[in-house]
Order: structure tokens, then sequence, then C-alpha cells
């Protein structure tokens, strides 16, 4: 369990900032589904990030999407090839769909060796760390697609969204102190959410300062033990955790922290949507529960 939680945990940060590890070619094509968009609708796009390839179809663009990876949600009725995974580039299966442009987070070698082959392929690369960079996303999708205008509608209802988020969090909080709020993954090896990641920004964006910045560390998402946990202070603890069925023996570990403020109240939180670790569209959903659990409105 421990291993499998490693693994998931290492997607969450892949999301968040860029990968370091190198690709390698998977030795069959694997897909979850032979199924491809139909009606050739072109430029034809093969999505390597999650979070990218939720956006691409929230903004109604998912005919253009012809492959993407084992770890990509898909919309209800929705099939794509499988082109590799967050840690691997399967060449083959990329080449099998034919696209015009690939759509990635990370930079990694093996995307050349595509390139060797189909000349004319693009490679577009996404820096998707902080709040801001998911709007930017959505107007360089919609430029990429030759849709300019639904990356500027999706850009527009997203800080509608937001801004709507943030101004019910101050009419709440008005008045009140603002509350320290800690993110961590799983619980039995952490990583917080640092100062430099869309976590952050959303803590901020609720009225709530990020505890996670007092944790030692400069990455974005911060190894941490729980000693430094309880030194961060947080009046809140949010756990992520991968599988659901782990989400008792969190509550139970952090509760446990009795020195920490987010104990002693009892506010400590558990989710286990993979979203509220995928910078996509549909994080103004994530800021709207955030939201809740900061002015007190979400049930323990």
């Amino acid at each position: 369990m421990i291993r499998q939680a490693g693994i998931i945990r290492s997607f969450a940060q892949t999301t968040v900032f860029i990968l370091a590890a190198g690709l390698c070619i998977l030795p069959s094509f694997s897909c979850r589904s032979n199924q491809s968009p139909p009606g050739g609708v072109k430029p034809r796009a093969v999505s390597f990030s999650p979070a990218i390839t939720q956006t691409v179809f929230d903004m109604g663009l998912g005919d253009h999407v012809v492959g993407a990876t084992s770890w990509c949600i898909l919309p209800a009725g929705q099939a794509r090839p499988v082109v590799g995974d967050l840690s691997s580039l399967n060449v083959e299966a990329v080449l099998a769909v034919r696209p015009d442009v690939l759509l990635a987070q990370s930079s990694l070698p093996n995307y050349e060796a595509c390139k060797k082959v189909l000349p004319d392929l693009q490679i577009r690369q996404f820096k998707i760390e902080r709040l801001a960079d998911v709007s930017a996303m959505m107007l360089a999708i919609g430029q990429i697609l030759e849709k300019p205008d639904a990356g500027k509608k999706a850009a527009k209802e997203l800080a509608e969204h937001l801004d709507a988020v943030r101004r019910r969090c101050a009419k709440a909080l008005a008045g009140k102190p603002s509350p320290r709020v800690l993110f961590v993954m799983e619980y039995q090896r952490p990583a917080v959410a640092g100062s430099d990641n869309f976590i952050h920004d959303l803590i901020e964006l609720c009225g709530a300062v990020n505890a996670g910045s007092d944790v030692p560390g400069a990455k974005p998402w911060r190894d941490a033990t729980a000693e430094m946990i309880i030194s961060a202070r947080p009046d809140i603890l949010i756990c992520q955790v991968f599988n659901p069925a782990d989400s008792p023996a969190a509550k139970a570990f952090w509760s446990s922290l009795s020195d920490m403020p987010a104990a002693k109240t009892g506010r400590i939180y558990v989710v286990s949507d993979r979203k509220w670790s995928i910078p996509s569209s549909q994080i103004w959903q994530i800021a709207g529960e955030l939201g809740e659990i900061i002015v007190g409105e979400k049930p323990k």
C-alpha cells in the first residue's frame, strides 16, 4: 500500500510542477479504447497531461483530442487511445493517431522521437503551477486549436467563478482572524503545499493563510514530518488521499497530533477527489469546496 501511495503521490506532484524524470518507450500500443473523435477535426491533438485534457474537454474542444494518458479523466461516454502515463511516452501509440500537436506540461526527450517521424508535429509545453497559469493555459489552448473565442470564454468564466468564491469567503470571514490552512497529500509520507503552487493561491483567494509556507523547503510541494506540520500551527488541515479507503486512517493519524491547533478543534478534513491536485478548468469547484471548509460551512 505504501508503494502504491508513493506512485500516486508522484502523479499529483507531477501535475503541479515539471517532471524531472526521463521518458521510456513502451513496448506495445496500450489503449483505453481505439475510439477516436469522428469527423476528422483539425488540428489533431494528443494531451500528455490530465490538467490539459480536462480543460480541453471543458472548453468544448474534446473532438480535437485523439490521444491521452492513462491518468487523464475523460467525460462520461468518451474514450481515447492511451499514449502513455505520467512517466513514459508510447511513441508508437502517438504516431498511430497522427497528431498535429502534442500538449504537455513536461519537457521530456522522447517527444523529439515523435518529431523525427512527424516533422510537422508541434510540441507545446505549459507551465501550470500557479492559479494564473490555468487561465493562461485556456487562452493558449484556444489559439493552438484555432478556437480563440473558446479560450477567452473559458478564462472569463473561470475568473467569474473564482471571484464569486472570493467574495463569499470575504463576507463570511469579515471581522474574523484569517485561519491558517495546511494542505497535505497523504499521511504516511506527507507532502505539503508550499508557497509556489495553485493550492497556496486558492487558500489566499479564500481569505486564509497558507500554513504550508512555514514548512521548510523551496519546492512547491515539500516533504514534511509530523513535527514540521505541528510547528506550522494549522488551524485547519486538509489531507488528500488517493485511495478513499485510507480516509479513516488519515483522519485518525492527523487527529492524534494533539499539539496541533487543527486537532484540538477537530478541524481536520480528508478529501479523495483526484481533482484537488489537478490544476485544470475545474479548479473553481475545488476553490468552492475549499471555501466551504475555511468558513466552516462543510461538516467535519
